[in-house]
């Protein structure tokens, strides 16, 4: 159909686009980064594969809920307030001293880290 055929090209457009005029600069980190969340791909699988596509090494830090009908979460409850985050939350990472929550701050902060996020708005405008 017309309308899928819009949809895909505008997906090459912009894949093209992102390609042309991002480059990535793989980036020794300070330390390992860790990304917590829970024991699924969930909120934190866009996180590992920006981390991945960057080729960053990073730890999961994974918190498991506990069997129905309860699905105990004290393994993330019992830890939650000594993590040091100003918003305890899952995800997060832990970047050495640097220590976020909410996916998309995390990947505001990582593309800016690994020279994804580009240095000129410009370059993030898709052009037809």
């Amino acid at each position: 159909s017309t309308q899928s055929t819009g949809i895909r090209k505008y997906k090459t457009i912009l894949e093209l686009k992102l390609i042309e005029n991002l480059k990535v600069y793989p980036i020794k980190m300070g330390s390992r980064i860790k990304v917590g969340y829970w024991k699924i791909r969930g909120l934190a699988e866009c996180i590992r594969m920006l981390l991945t596509y960057a080729g960053v090494d990073y730890e999961d830090v994974f918190y498991e809920c506990g069997d129905p009908p309860m699905y105990d979460k004290s393994c993330w409850f019992d830890v939650k307030f000594t993590l040091g985050l100003d918003f305890p939350n899952l995800p997060y990472i832990e970047d050495g001293d640097v220590k976020l929550s909410q996916t998309i701050t995390i990947l505001h902060y990582l593309s800016v880290k690994t020279g994804l996020f580009p240095k000129d708005v410009s370059q993030a405008e898709i052009s037809q």
